[in-house]
């Protein structure tokens, strides 16, 4: 399926050259008067692989009704481009910015301005919101993963951004002690090793362990589906009786999504090569269900959600309580900070479901 030809191999990238993006960046922004903040998201630990994410924080009501469409102006040079590798810029306001938490355990770092304190959540939270995250990750990581290794042009540094990224996922399915995935901490180290020594390694090492790579993250990401989907019904947060009519799919974009599937018929995908997953990636209908409570809500995101949907699933699960609070938090969220961006004219840079603004 990755052929050497189809790559495009990333250049090594002096360690200064991130930090004039970061000037680039703060001294260009920090002259709008309704950005309070610049932080970024993560840590550079390989130059020329890792890419860098911003997060920019404005007032509640920002005075320029239209700062969105100025903040677009702002043109990278094309060496700030290949470090950003498709960066989008996040955007957030005071009022939304610490409770990105309630989506992700982020790592970010104060460029510049005002200091936030993220919010923080007991133990038990910690778990559902962990539960969540898997829910939405997983299988988006796969497909990606599945997209782009059909371009004619690869990025080598997006293909490693989606193997290690997938490897969190994994990071997260062990922590919740979810069985039968396979080897996950071979996968998780040798995705390391192959990102922090690729410019210590022969091309050809490095094409032969990343096609590798790639089809045991694809490999083990699909048992992890089914092992997810049944280890969810298992402690019973999901709980259901399947219309096989409501099975319909989820598309992310046109041609890009999910077909969900019973346990048996997953099993019978399972014996089934990538090659012929061209558009959707069969899920457990588990996922119809979770997507559902997103879907199900008052917001810009959720309406697109639901029209997502072939079928939208009139059957109901059960869902445990605690879970469904989390989710609908989470989409409370997304949907709030969608309208933001909307009401001041940002055309893209919303934190979660991008997808769909």
């Amino acid at each position: 399926m990755i052929s050497k030809k189809d790559l495009v191999f990333p250049k090594q990238i002096a360690r200064d050259e991130y930090d004039k993006v970061r000037s680039f960046l703060v001294n260009t922004l920090k002259n709008f008067d309704d950005v309070l903040g610049i932080y970024e998201f993560g840590k550079v630990t390989v130059t020329g692989i890792s890419d860098l994410d911003f997060a920019i924080v404005l007032r509640n009501q920002p005075v320029n009704q239209k700062v969105g469409e100025e903040v677009a102006k702002i043109e990278f040079s094309e060496a700030a481009k290949e470090i950003l590798c498709g960066s989008t810029l996040m955007f957030f306001c005071e009022k939304y910015f610490p409770r990105i938490t309630t989506w992700d355990d982020v790592d970010v770092s104060r460029l510049w301005g005002k200091t936030f304190q993220l919010l923080n959540f007991d133990r038990d939270t910690i778990f559902l919101i962990t539960v969540c995250q898997i829910m939405d990750w997983l299988p988006e990581r796969i497909l990606s993963l599945l997209k782009l290794s059909r371009k004619k042009s690869i990025l080598v540094s997006s293909l490693l951004g989606y193997l290690y990224s997938l490897r969190y996922t994994f990071q997260k399915i062990q922590q919740l002690d979810i069985p039968s995935c396979g080897d996950l901490d071979q996968y998780n180290n040798d995705i390391v090793q192959l990102r922090t020594n690729w410019f210590l390694m022969k091309e050809q090492e490095c094409v032969t362990e990343l096609v590798r790579l790639f089809n045991t993250a694809v490999n083990i990401g699909r048992i992890c589906l089914l092992s997810v989907a049944e280890w969810l019904t298992s402690k019973r947060y999901y709980l259901y009786k399947i219309n096989p009519e409501e099975l319909g799919n989820f598309h992310l974009t046109a041609n890009m999504g999910y077909q969900f599937l019973d346990r048996s018929s997953y099993i019978i995908k399972l014996k089934d090569t990538t090659e012929n997953f061209v558009d959707l990636l069969p899920v457990p209908a588990v996922w119809a269900f979770h997507l559902k409570v997103y879907a199900s809500m008052d917001g810009i995101i959720s309406r697109k959600l639901q029209r997502a949907f072939s079928i939208f699933p009139t059957t109901s699960a059960i869902i445990d309580n605690e879970l469904l609070s989390v989710l609908q938090r989470r989409m409370n969220l997304c949907n709030e900070m969608a309208e933001f961006l909307g009401m001041y004219k940002f055309r893209s840079g919303l934190f979660k479901f991008g997808w769909f603004y």
